[in-house]
Formats: C-alpha cells, sequence, structure tokens
C-alpha cells in the first residue's frame, strides 16, 4: 500500500465544506443549500471514503487495511460498484431535487424511485457493517423483514405490515428516513465539534490533557489509572469517539499502568472504559445530545446539564 492523497484531499475538501455551510457562506453569495441536498454531499463523501478505506473482512478482530487512515487498502470491483451505486443514489438527490420533492407529494416511489432508494440503501447498510460490525445491519434487516412479512405472521406478530415500496419511500423521501433528523445533526452540528476535536488533538492536546492528569491525580494511590480516567474523560469531551480517544491517550496511559505493576489487560481494561465513558461527556457527548435536544424539544444546555 501506497499514500493516497486523494483520499486527504477528498477529506479536507469535504471539512471546508462542511464548514461554509454551517457557517452559510453561501447565503452571502445568494446560494441556497436545501438541507436534503447538504446531507446527500455528506453522506455520499462519507460512504466513499468508508469503501476507499474500509475492507469487507475482519482479521483477529481488527478491521482489514484500516489501520493507517493516509493509506489506501487495495480496492475490488466490487467496492467500485458500492461507491457507483451510492453516487447514483445520493447523486440523484442532489442534480434532481425538484424530483425528490415530486415524490414527497405523491407519497410513494414509481419504479425508478424504488430503484434508485436501494442505490443508496444498499451500499449505506454495507459501509454501517464495515465500520460497526454486522450487529447492527442485522437489526435494520430484521425489523424490515418484520414489516415486509408482518401480514403473515402468527398471533401477536400478526399486523397489517407494509409494502416495500411503502417502506422505500419513508427511507429514501420521508423525514424520519436516510436524510432524517440525525444526519441533519451530523452533517450540520457533529461535524464541527469533529473538526475541533481533530484540530486539538494534531494541536497535542493530548498530551496537555495527560499533563494536566498528572499534575490533579499522579500523586495519589492507583495514579496511572486516575489519569487514564481523568485524560480520557477530557479528550471525549471534544472528540466524542471512543475510539480516537483510546488511540490519543492511551499510548501515555497504558504503558504508565503497566509501569507500576497493572497487567496489560488491566491497563487496556482501564483506558477502553474510560474512553467509552467520556464519550459522553459534554459537550460532543457522542453526537446523542443535539439529537436528544431536537428529539425532546428542550435547549443543548438542558441536556448537557442533565449529563454532567
Amino acid at each position: 500500500m501506497q499514500r493516497f492523497p486523494v483520499i486527504t484531499a477528498i477529506a479536507a475538501g469535504f471539512a471546508l465544506y462542511a464548514l461554509a455551510l454551517v457557517g452559510q457562506l453561501p447565503g452571502w453569495f445568494g446560494v441556497f443549500v436545501p438541507g436534503q441536498i447538504h446531507g446527500a454531499i455528506s453522506l455520499c463523501v462519507a460512504v466513499t471514503l468508508v469503501f476507499l478505506l474500509h475492507g469487507p473482512r475482519t482479521e483477529h478482530g481488527k478491521k482489514r487495511d484500516t489501520d493507517d487512515p493516509g493509506r489506501l487498502r487495495r480496492l475490488r470491483w466490487y467496492d467500485y460498484l458500492l461507491v457507483a451505486s451510492a453516487a447514483v443514489g445520493a447523486g440523484y438527490v442532489v442534480l434532481f431535487y425538484d424530483d425528490v420533492l415530486d415524490y414527497g407529494m405523491l407519497g410513494f416511489l414509481d419504479t425508478k424511485g424504488m430503484v434508485l432508494a436501494l442505490l443508496l440503501v444498499v451500499p449505506l447498510l454495507e459501509a454501517v457493517r464495515r465500520t460497526t460490525g454486522v450487529v447492527l445491519p442485522l437489526i435494520i434487516l430484521f425489523f424490515v423483514g418484520v414489516t415486509l412479512f408482518q401480514p403473515y405472521m402468527p398471533g401477536v406478530l400478526y399486523g397489517q405490515g407494509y409494502a416495500l415500496d411503502r417502506l422505500l419511500y419513508s427511507a429514501y423521501v420521508g423525514e424520519s428516513g436516510i436524510f432524517g433528523l440525525p444526519l441533519k445533526v451530523a452533517v450540520n452540528i457533529v461535524i464541527v465539534f469533529t473538526i475541533f476535536g481533530a484540530l486539538l488533538q494534531r494541536s497535542g492536546a493530548g498530551r496537555w490533557f495527560i499533563d494536566l492528569s498528572l499534575a490533579l491525580a499522579g500523586w495519589s494511590r492507583g495514579g496511572p489509572a486516575k489519569v487514564a480516567v481523568l485524560s480520557s474523560a477530557m479528550f471525549g469531551s471534544i472528540s466524542g469517539s471512543p475510539s480516537s480517544n483510546a488511540a490519543s491517550t492511551g499510548v501515555f496511559t497504558i504503558p504508565m499502568m503497566k509501569s507500576i505493576g497493572y497487567t496489560p489487560a488491566f491497563a487496556a481494561a482501564v483506558e477502553a472504559v474510560a474512553s467509552t465513558g467520556g464519550m459522553i461527556l459534554p459537550p460532543v457527548m457522542g453526537a446523542i445530545a443535539f439529537v436528544m435536544a431536537e428529539w425532546v424539544g428542550v435547549g443543548y444546555a438542558e441536556v448537557v446539564v442533565a449529563a454532567t
């Protein structure tokens, strides 16, 4: 594998695009970008990066060819096919937005609409599988299957159900589908905090958090473990990602815990739990705080106070 600057260019370009949209820069020039188009562009870029960087299988519990995000894995024919499929499904929303609005007014999808919806849904499910594992896609497919075959189920499982065209309409056009509230929160709010956290991480904030934690707890009994908890909590408050948290602070805290006699398994466990807990600390809180505020109808500050 070799360095692939195009991936860096795509990620950097998308970060600048997201910041410009969130900062309403196009509005200064009289350009209006509908939320669904913004979501489609963001989703297409994200899915493309997933297929460029994440392999289809796992080895020894780790994703193949994902250790270095700056390196391109060897792409297969189906990777190109999945990227093209997602580009067509999401690109139709961008290029033919008026037709998508017509679907919303009609309340159903024709054959072309169903094909376009499937072209986006299938690669999206595969992207979720490659990044989170097989459990979440199986849960989604289970409930889709229950909905489709509900008229044929016995007892309390029996119901009217929905046809495939109606499910695809909800996923592709409906307010609770792919372009619903979670995606809107991700592309309008979470992306800013993610970029901010990445900038802090690259600027050495992780080391600063560890130094601060050492000053606060390094002198006490079990100090290195407490340092791991504090540093992961502080770093998680800006990253919102357990994996990046463990990767950033763990390289310092795990060897530090091992140096005073903690077993490697215990040291890794402390860092893993601390990094996971750090994800739900304000302000980022794993993105769920923003979704909670929208769904519950309360201010973001109230969610932060409750979490604290």
